[in-house]
């Protein structure tokens, strides 16, 4: 026989690119009892695929299967649900009594970085030194914000008119 032929269709067979003809033909090779010694360890795996296809599955094995596969999914649901609920149960007053702790720890810590005098310090704070200096300072900053408006105000009136109109053709519009 062409032992060529039967290397050639080894390579294809391990690229992926033969046919079901050409891989009966490996089969039908490999089966035979007299296989060249560098062909012989492919002859096991071929014998399998051979003997794979006269295996017959009985009747009631999917629906053994399933109800089997539906018994695993419950028992793993059943034993998610139970565990979820245990950690629960062990994790809720854990984080309770984490929280408590943070919460007395940082109250602690911020009482004991601020005293009494600082707190007045901070509240007491004045930024002009006469009262007419603060007051010309209002002045100024109440001025800009009404020239701010004034000119809003004005781009508002001079955009109604148009804003009208508008308004008057949409409402024709609707009309019809």
């Amino acid at each position: 026989m062409d032992y060529k032929k039967i290397e050639d269709l080894l390579d294809n067979y391990w690229n992926g690119v033969t046919s079901l003809e050409q891989e009966k033909e490996l089969v039908e090779f490999f089966t035979k009892e007299e296989v060249p010694a560098h062909l012989k360890e492919y002859q096991p795996l071929f014998q399998f695929f051979q003997e794979e296809k006269e295996v017959e599955v009985s009747t009631s094995f999917e629906a053994n299967l399933i109800a089997e596969l539906e018994k695993e999914a419950q028992k793993e649901k059943h034993n998610e649900v139970a565990s979820e609920a245990k950690v629960k149960r062990l994790w809720t007053p854990l984080l309770r009594i984490a929280a408590t702790v943070a919460l007395v720890c940082g109250m602690f810590f911020t009482y004991q970085n601020y005293s009494v005098e600082q707190v007045n310090e901070f509240a007491m704070v004045d930024s002009f030194d006469t009262p007419e200096e603060a007051y010309r300072e209002t002045m100024k900053a109440l001025k800009l914000v009404s020239k701010k408006m004034d000119k809003g105000t004005k781009t508002t009136i001079m955009a109604l008119p148009s804003a009208g109109y508008m308004t008057k053709m949409v409402g024709k519009k609707k009309r019809k």
